[in-house]
């Protein structure tokens, strides 16, 4: 028995028109949930009439305690598919796909600092800017150790190796920001996210929507 968990703003279509669905795994011990999970994509090439599961079954070292969760996925400009994965080692791990998510390739750590939480990350129309937004916690305080805080934003433009030009959108202290839906407009991105108070109610009882032009964001970034 299993429980998947698939985020908001994950399912992805590719440009050959295979729908790809990243799941994350968790077992059920009785009526136990299991926060260890497993990572598996589902594929569609019939519009999501039949679907199957991916061959490759991403699985954490047996030291990390949440194993992998809510993983996100992109296809990139040469078509190879890019995953981020949350977890709780302090960093995200990483893993590839050249076969439009049948295999991956094993995951590895990125240099991205961050609590137990997830990425969002999409390629920006028209470039080959992949745009990330999480939390930040290259140089995080005491304060806010293990909080969804600060809302981050940066770029890659060698397709996820690096990241450059941080910008922080929202830094409260006691913030909660995550589960980012993206979406592009002709001169805008639109963020749709959690953004709670932890002192004041649940942190995933806000939702905040930012329009921000995506001249002055590139030129921020830059």
């Amino acid at each position: 028995m299993g429980y998947y968990v698939v985020n908001n703003s994950r399912v992805i279509q590719l440009r050959d028109g295979r729908i790809v669905i990243p799941a994350a795994r968790h077992a059920l011990r009785g009526e136990a949930f299991s926060s260890r999970g497993r990572v598996v994509c589902y594929l569609s090439d019939d519009v999501g009439k039949t679907w199957r599961p991916s061959a490759t079954v991403l699985e954490a070292p047996p030291e990390m305690q949440t194993g992998f969760q809510e993983p996100g996925i992109v296809q990139l400009p040469d078509g190879e598919l890019f995953m981020l994965l949350r977890n709780s080692s302090g960093v995200f791990y990483q893993s590839r796909s050249g076969d439009g998510g049948d295999t991956w390739s094993a995951a590895a750590p990125t240099t991205l600092k961050t609590p137990v939480s997830p990425a969002s990350f999409k390629l920006i129309p028209g470039t080959d800017a992949l745009l990330l937004v999480w939390n930040d916690h290259e140089a995080a305080s005491p304060e806010i150790q293990g909080k969804r805080t600060p809302f981050t934003l940066a770029l890659s433009r060698d397709n996820g190796n690096t990241w450059e030009h941080k910008l922080n959108l929202e830094d409260a202290p006691h913030g909660w920001f995550c589960y980012t839906a993206i979406a592009f407009t002709d001169r805008h991105v639109l963020l749709a996210y959690c953004a709670g108070d932890t002192r004041t109610m649940g942190g995933l009882a806000l939702t905040r929507v930012a329009r921000v032009p995506l001249p002055w964001l590139l030129q921020r970034l830059q």
